[in-house]
């Protein structure tokens, strides 16, 4: 049962302040990496490998200067966590500063999207001199133009889609936002390559290159790492009882570490995530990257 451990490597504060932007959360987990890794391959096969998801879109620049400021911030710890098997990928927000100063998400503007998305891959490129292989885009927001794009572009895997969950205006309330998030009700729940002109419908003959990986859903959400242990244990348990499915996949801000409840419940609720598939589906878990989940590009 592959396991794809998701970190969206990003600032502290959504609405970030550009005169004191913080990026604490992401360093302490750098610290704490190792702990999270042997949490899991006590009871998993192999090494235990993540896909970190690093922001790189228009908010960056607006807060930093360059979009790519966190590739060059952190290049001796990317490339560290490269050395050690892990995927960096991007992760693009569509958060636009209006002209009073205020953050607003925009997605409601397909052009701005796309642009924040362009924004992420050309970072990339100029940092690793190729493009990623896997991306997600932020508040679990994508589109078809979107998925369009990271498709020409070489992308193998997206991350995105939260099977289970509505239409909704944000994540965070009383924020400024623009348009809906999808309506991820019932998206699929297994990898899948999308229909062109639909990302949310497996293809049934010729579809896209890049792999859709669904983030794994319980309940009536997506499990969420930091969530209550009996909760996240319980509606694990329950999603693979009907079904072992084609994988797991979970995803955490970098700033889970700065909650010390929700570190501990993180660190806890991966933990038994191969214990349980191994138990339910009967053979072990392994962490896998997403784009490695995601198989060679077609």
């Amino acid at each position: 049962m592959p396991l794809v451990v998701c970190v969206d490597v990003e600032p502290d504060e959504r609405a970030v302040d550009p005169s004191s932007p913080s990026w604490s959360g992401f360093e302490l987990l750098l610290e704490r990496v190792g702990e999270l890794r042997d949490r899991i391959a006590a009871i998993a096969e192999g090494p235990t490998v993540i896909s970190w998801f690093v922001r790189a879109d228009p908010q960056i620049a607006e807060v930093h200067g360059d979009p790519g400021w966190a590739f060059e911030h952190y290049a001796d710890e990317l490339e560290r966590l490269r050395a050690a098997g892990d995927e960096i990928g991007i992760h693009a927000h569509a958060w636009r500063r209006e002209d009073d100063g205020d953050w607003i998400v925009d997605h409601a503007d397909a052009a701005w999207v796309e642009h924040c998305f362009a924004t992420a891959l050309e970072a990339y490129r100029q940092a690793f001199g190729e493009p990623p292989a896997s991306a997600r885009g932020g508040d679990r927001f994508t589109n078809e133009h979107a998925i369009e794009l990271l498709d020409r572009s070489g992308v193998t895997a997206d991350v995105t889609v939260e099977p289970r969950t509505g239409p909704a205006l944000g994540v965070a309330p009383g924020e400024r936002v623009t348009g809906t998030l999808p309506d991820y009700a019932d998206a699929p729940e297994v990898v899948y390559r999308p229909a062109v002109g639909d990302f949310l419908r497996p293809a049934e003959g010729d579809g896209r290159r890049l792999t859709m990986i669904p983030l794994t859903a319980g309940g009536p959400e997506a499990l969420y790492p930091w969530m209550d242990r009996y909760v996240f244990s319980a509606r694990l348990n329950e999603r693979l009882a009907e079904g072992a499915g084609t994988h797991l996949a979970f995803a955490v801000r970098s700033d889970v570490t700065l909650v010390d409840v929700h570190w501990e419940r993180t660190l806890d609720n991966l933990a038994i995530v191969p214990h349980v598939a191994g138990v339910l589906c009967y053979r072990r878990s392994r962490t896998m990257t997403a784009a490695e989940l995601a198989g060679p590009r077609r």
